[in-house]
């Protein structure tokens, strides 16, 4: 091996120079190859062999060879800068930053070290650190427009954009043509809420490079802040279009999507993003947000915590997971987790309302209230802060200052439909029904509510006159619903020659018996084709022609028959088993609603605990799963529930009706048990909660629904005591203890 190069040798290192110049890497490669193999130690020849590999992208190999040349000779510019750059195209930036350390220390004049070693700080969030460097390089050289841009890009990430919108002027004054600057010009003033002059710089952008991605996802951005979703669409398709994998393009589509209810389409564009940048943590947070949408909880909980565990310091993630812990009742980690996001954007205002919506339903309205009120003075117009202080003041009966809360919201928002659902609800319990069934309408544009069926058909209202007309009415809600808005069916079927009424299957035996002949009921799930109806109507919407005063509700109830011959024979098995007792109390505990149910249920034990009378058995009318309890009661109370002949409550609404027939009294809680003993016209008792839902409207005992059904109301929050003790002193009154023969409720 020789020592020095000869002039042929030296012939062929200048030749590989010039061909490393030119852009010939492979050739001028091959050349420095050849001379390293008889100068392994050359760090001249280390030195560029080092850096063509990192130009010719094999990052691993150039970064060896320059390290290789580096602990040669340790004061090489060019070898510890290009070592760097290396280095942090391997994510590797700590030891980048190190090199361009050791490169700054040797000169401190070069503008385009600061620029690289700004570029390695800003991929470790060092932002204070990288702005230092990038004003180093402008100092060395003003004209440096790279550097204006990157200068830009990070005071946009500190949310200073008034100077972030200097430095990209600055870079455009410099190069007018630069679409880059316009794009990131026009990113900036669309967070400085400027949406018409970053529109007019998007384009400009777009003019320069057409086909600039990121200017078509950044226009795209400022369109979907202006509600235009359609255009925001189309400029996320044309960025995916000229960069098929642009992950956030995709993921900003999926967004778009989500907004247009498009919500297959949108899951799947927040999992292409995903699968072209794994670790992309606001794809993640998008996908838990239509998860969540689509009502897949569960999974949405999973792609939050992917989320966070990518971005811990993410907290709209940690608000969001908040909210769907909230829809599986961990209201304990969901209060954890608004209370996180908040230590994490203390002036994050969404925060504080999603925590107040959580502490309203652990019935902490005090603390609710307050959390709502610091929402309010962080952003005063966040308006679905006024709905929920409107949801808490209401559950707290201050409903004049519930109604201006809702007010308020919808002031700021005219189209604001879940305000005007729940003024509809307010109204509607205080017995103003025309108004409210006329606000109630906007049910089927709020979020998470009621979406009617696609009928091409026009909706019926109370004004077509043609007694000829075929009309179609469905149900949209729970059973208890179906059953307490079914007295409406004898109000409209004069108003067509023909009525359809598409309802829950297990209805259909009872209300077939209880309705005229001429209606035809069919199951929910059978399709009904276009030509068999002329127009369709909800059947709660009936309500807004039929229910608007009191006496709209005369002579409307009992409406349901039950099955005279069925009933007889239960209530015949029920006094085989009556022993000393002699009057029959059917009884219903639990409520399965995830949002109200455990506001509204009773542990079975306390139930017959507290109205246990003497002369009175047992006879459940829970649905579910009730074996665990009712071995309980018995263990602890001593008290068997009486045998129906094994009528299933769930499944078998007949039986049901028929069992409750057969009882002398019926006291529930709030279920649809309760509707159908109204509508049956049984005496039926209806334990309410503090807080209790608008049919049962507000200040009475009674129900205009249902004559025979009387209220008992908690006067504080989850105080049953009470309640329970009045149930029993009223029934005491109505059925004293005798001997002698038994009297039990009356059959239609």
């Amino acid at each position: 091996m020789t020592t020095h190069p000869s002039p042929e040798q030296e012939a062929l290192l200048q030749k590989a120079i010039e061909l490393h110049q030119s852009g010939q890497f492979k050739a001028a490669s091959e050349l420095y190859e050849s001379l390293l193999r008889d100068f392994p130690n050359f760090p001249f020849l280390l030195t560029q062999l080092g850096t063509i590999e990192l130009q010719s992208g094999n990052l691993e190999r150039g970064v060896r060879l320059l390290e290789r040349s580096i602990n040669l000779v340790p004061d090489q510019i060019d070898a510890l800068s290009n070592c760097a750059y290396g280095l942090a195209k391997l994510n590797r930036f700590e030891e980048a930053i190190a090199h361009y350390n050791r490169a700054i220390a040797i000169n401190p004049n070069i503008p385009e070290v600061f620029f690289f070693r700004g570029n390695a700080l800003e991929n470790l969030h060092r932002f204070g650190e990288a702005l230092t460097d990038y004003k180093a390089a402008i100092s060395l050289r003003p004209d440096y427009i790279e550097v204006h841009i990157n200068s830009g890009n990070v005071l946009r990430r500190l949310r200073r954009f008034e100077e972030a919108l200097e430095y990209l002027d600055q870079a455009i004054t410099l190069k007018p043509d630069y679409a880059e600057a316009h794009s990131n010009r026009g990113s900036v003033l669309h967070d400085l809420k400027r949406p018409d002059e970053a529109l007019e710089s998007l384009d400009r952008a777009i003019a320069l490079k057409p086909d600039l991605a990121e200017a078509h996802c950044a226009r795209g951005n400022v369109l979907n802040d202006l509600k235009c979703l359609d255009e925001a669409l189309e400029g996320y398709d044309q960025a995916i279009a000229l960069k098929p994998d642009y992950a956030e393009a995709h993921s900003n589509r999926g967004n778009i999507l989500y907004d247009l209810e498009r919500l297959g389409e949108s899951l799947e564009s927040h999992d292409r993003a995903i699968t072209l940048k794994p670790e992309f943590a606001e794809a993640y947070y998008n996908r838990g947000n239509t998860l969540e949408r689509l009502q897949r909880t569960d999974e949405a909980l999973v792609a939050y915590d992917r989320a966070i565990g990518l971005k811990p310091d993410y907290p709209e993630a940690h608000n969001n997971r908040g909210i769907a812990l909230k829809e599986v009742r961990r209201l304990d980690e969901a209060l954890a987790a608004h209370d996180r996001a908040i230590q994490l954007k203390p002036d994050y205002a969404e925060a504080y309302n999603s925590r107040g919506i959580a502490l309203n339903d652990r019935n902490l309205l005090d603390e609710a209230l307050a959390a709502c009120s610091q929402a309010i003075a962080l952003k005063p117009d966040h308006v679905d802060t006024y709905n929920t202080r409107g949801l808490i003041l209401q559950k707290l009966k201050r409903f004049d200052e519930a109604m201006a809360a809702y007010d308020q919201a919808i002031g700021l928002k005219p189209d604001y439909a879940e305000a005007f659902l729940n003024k509809s609800l307010l109204l509607l319990s205080q017995g103003y029904l025309e108004e409210g069934w006329r606000l109630y309408d906007w049910r089927f544009k709020a979020k998470n509510s009621v979406e009617p069926p696609p009928f091409k058909k026009p909706e019926w209202t109370s004004d077509r006159q043609s007694k000829e007309e075929r009309i179609l009415v469905y149900s949209e809600q729970g059973l208890g619903d179906e059953i307490m808005f079914a007295s409406l069916l004898n109000d409209i079927q004069p108003y067509c020659s023909r009525l359809i009424v598409k309802t829950d299957a297990r209805l259909i035996p009872l209300l077939s018996r209880s309705f005229s002949s001429d209606i035809k009921f069919v199951s929910t799930k059978e399709e009904i084709e276009d030509d068999q109806y002329d127009s369709n109507i909800s059947l709660v919407s009936v309500c807004k022609y039929f229910r608007n005063r009191s006496s709209d509700f005369q002579g409307k109830s009992p409406f349901l028959v039950d099955d005279t011959s069925r009933t007889e024979n239960i209530r015949k098995l029920l006094e085989k088993q009556l022993s000393l007792k002699n009057k029959i109390c059917g009884i219903s505990w639990y409520s399965i609603n995830k949002i109200y149910g455990s506001d509204r249920s009773i542990p079975l034990v306390d139930l017959i605990r507290s109205i246990g009378l003497d002369n009175y058995a047992f006879v459940s009318l829970q649905y579910g799963d009730t074996e665990g309890e009712t071995k309980q009661t018995e263990r602890e109370l001593g008290v068997k529930l009486l045998d129906s002949g094994g009528v299933d409550n769930l499944n078998d609404i007949d039986g049901l009706a028929s069992v409750i027939k057969a009882c002398d009294v019926i006291v529930s809680i709030d279920n649809t048990t309760v509707h159908l003993s109204g509508a049956l016209g049984q005496d039926t008792r209806i334990l309410l909660p503090y807080a209790s839902d608008w049919r049962w409207m507000l200040g009475r005992d009674d129900s205009p629904w249902y004559p025979t059904v009387k209220l008992y109301r908690q006067s504080e929050l989850g105080d049953w005591r009470s309640v329970l003790n009045h149930v029993r002193q009223d029934i005491e009154m109505l059925h004293p203890a005798a001997s002698g023969e038994h009297s039990h409720g009356s059959t239609a």
